[in-house]
């Protein structure tokens, strides 16, 4: 005798899986997400404020890098002896001229 085929189970267990994924969907606000990308004109804005904030952060880190860099030399030139001591001063002074 043959066994007979289950086949309401495995519908139950694609429904639980579908409805599982869309609450998942629900909860992350992906709706939300597809509705703000279809907004081209906030979508444009917010790329162009991302774009001036992340500019503005290169600046500033670049800045900063660049002090650290300095200060470093400045501070190898005056402690190191020798000919390696004068080549990091000399490049500190030419990064940062004094008057």
């Amino acid at each position: 005798m043959a066994k007979p085929r289950q086949t309401a189970r495995k519908p139950a267990k694609r429904e639980r899986a579908i409805e599982k994924l869309a609450l998942a969907l629900e909860r992350g606000r992906f709706n939300d997400y597809l509705e703000q990308l279809q907004d081209t004109r906030s979508l444009l804005w917010r790329n162009f404020l991302t774009g001036l904030a992340r500019g503005f952060g290169a600046i500033v880190g670049a800045t900063v890098v660049v002090a650290i860099v300095v200060a470093v030399l400045g501070i190898l030139g005056d402690n190191l002896p020798g000919e390696l001591g004068e080549f990091f001063e000399e490049t500190g002074n030419q990064i940062n001229p004094t008057p």
